[in-house]
């Protein structure tokens, strides 16, 4: 049930980004890339027919009426999660309303968004473990650290916003792994966003 195909389609203006997309996602077994877009006639005719498991939009898009459609309650009910290609923290449509990367995500990164968040909604014995309270009790820092990274900073950017060296901020977040029990950005992304309360 882990290895069912998993659907993405990629939407931006610029070509080379979408070739590279298309490497890097094909590349893989489990994922399939259904189409690209930059037009919005075409992506609203293709999005009537077809719900991809993820819509990767690059905010960057010159037509605002793509980012109006793709970022619309309307399309979070047809299926599809959105995965938002933007430098600016996303927060007007609520914590968890859609994936934000932005220019340091790597290649290895974004895979590992779109593979295990399929697992997450396929394996519910993988979700309970990744959202299991911990044992042990994160510090103030660490907390506003997974705060940070749940919204979608990178470890430079913390850095810059708690004024400490980025070797800091890794050695916290390798911590914050440690003590949750986590594996990857991704996992903690999925924590953080599960206990916004906590921190």
């Amino acid at each position: 049930m882990l290895n069912k195909t998993t659907e993405i389609l990629l939407v931006s203006d610029s070509k080379l980004l979408i070739d590279g997309l298309r490497k890097i996602l094909e590349s893989e077994p489990y994922i399939r890339v259904l189409a690209d877009f930059s037009e919005l006639s075409e992506l609203s005719a293709f999005l009537k027919t077809k719900s991809p498991d993820y819509i990767f939009l690059d905010k960057r898009v010159q037509d605002p009426g793509i980012v109006k459609l793709l970022l619309s309650k309307k399309t979070k009910s047809n299926g599809s999660e959105i995965i938002l290609l933007s430098d600016e923290d996303e927060n007007e449509n609520g914590p968890g309303s859609f994936i934000t990367v932005n220019q340091s995500t790597s290649a290895a990164e974004l895979v590992d968004i779109i593979i295990n968040n399929r697992k997450l909604q396929k394996d519910s014995i993988i979700q309970n473990v990744i959202i299991k309270e911990p044992e042990i009790n994160v510090t103030k820092t660490e907390s506003r650290i997974i705060n940070l990274v749940t919204s979608g900073h990178t470890n430079k950017e913390i850095a810059e916003k708690l004024k400490v060296r980025e070797k800091t901020i890794k050695a916290h977040v390798t911590s914050i792994f440690t003590k949750l029990n986590l594996q990857n950005r991704y996992q903690l992304m999925v924590y953080g966003r599960r206990n916004t309360k906590r921190t």
